[in-house]
């Protein structure tokens, strides 16, 4: 396992997943419904991210989608992501008519481990062994869990100043890594294609 892709994966997946920017949202939920259920919110968005991990592959092949191709998309995810993160704008619109028990929908699914979540991950396999990326998931559980468990404390403890600022600095940083995405996996696409070009013939 290779802790470097982990950290980076990690990272990534975090941005996508965007703990902070749900935590205002959380609290409201918290405080409407009277709890929210770190455990089985943490469990439940957990299995969803392992699950397309491993099946992920087997629904492009069934449409025929390259993975480089997909891995072009998560790169735009991100950036989209880091924008959101660095100028606090809202491009990824949630369905506000979901209905069922709060700590699975929306908390779980798709506030945590949604579209974004699963593209990312998905992308991220052309890069990091699979060992790397559910240490990723684990670690960004362990933080959900944490988030979810402390949003009393974290109700009283931190200011919007403080999301603002956490929001901006990680934003910089995903930001870097979606571009690098692009960058590796534009250069596959198009490598492809020059390869598919007929070669010309001098006579």
């Amino acid at each position: 396992m290779n802790w470097q892709h982990v950290l980076t994966a990690g990272i990534t997946l975090f941005a996508i997943i965007d703990v902070p920017g749900s935590i205002p949202y959380l609290m409201t939920l918290r405080k409407r419904e009277g709890c929210v259920d770190a455990i089985k919110a943490t469990f439940v968005a957990t299995g969803l991210m392992l699950l397309f991990l491993f099946s992920g592959s087997m629904v492009l092949d069934l449409f025929g989608i390259s993975i480089h191709a997909f891995a072009l998309v998560g790169g735009v995810i991100i950036l989209a992501s880091a924008i959101e993160l660095i100028f606090g704008v809202s491009l990824f619109k949630e369905d506000s008519g979901v209905r069922g028990a709060s700590s699975i929908v929306p908390v779980a699914f798709p506030m945590l481990a949604g579209a974004g979540t699963f593209t990312t991950i998905l992308s991220m396999k052309t890069s990091y062994e699979s060992g790397s990326i559910v240490a990723a998931i684990l670690l960004n559980s362990a933080i959900i869990f944490l988030a979810l468990s402390s949003l009393g404390w974290l109700d009283k403890k931190l200011s919007p100043a403080a999301f603002v600022v956490i929001r901006k600095v990680f934003g910089i940083i995903v930001l870097a890594i979606g571009i690098q995405m692009l960058y590796t996996h534009l250069i596959h696409v198009t490598n492809g294609t020059v390869l598919m070009q007929p070669t010309a013939v001098n006579f």
